[in-house]
């Protein structure tokens, strides 16, 4: 099922501003058609219970303190 940007954010309870950022970092799985962004619900699920939304909380954060390069 393929989930759209409001969705995928409700899926995950986060703020759009985050899955943006997510994906724009390639953090996130993503299906892009065109401009148009979608996400497979069940690769959306397995990634964050893998764990993988820490290590894209983390880069997030990473980033905005200017320490991308260590």
């Amino acid at each position: 099922m393929l989930l759209k940007f409001s969705e995928a954010c409700k899926e995950l309870q986060i703020k759009p501003s985050t899955l943006y950022q997510w994906v724009s970092a390639g953090l996130v799985p993503v299906i892009r058609v065109g401009r148009v962004l979608r996400f497979d619900r069940e690769a959306l699920i397995n990634w964050f219970k893998a764990g993988e939304f820490l290590r894209a909380k983390r880069e997030l954060l990473k980033n905005r303190s200017g320490g991308a390069n260590g």
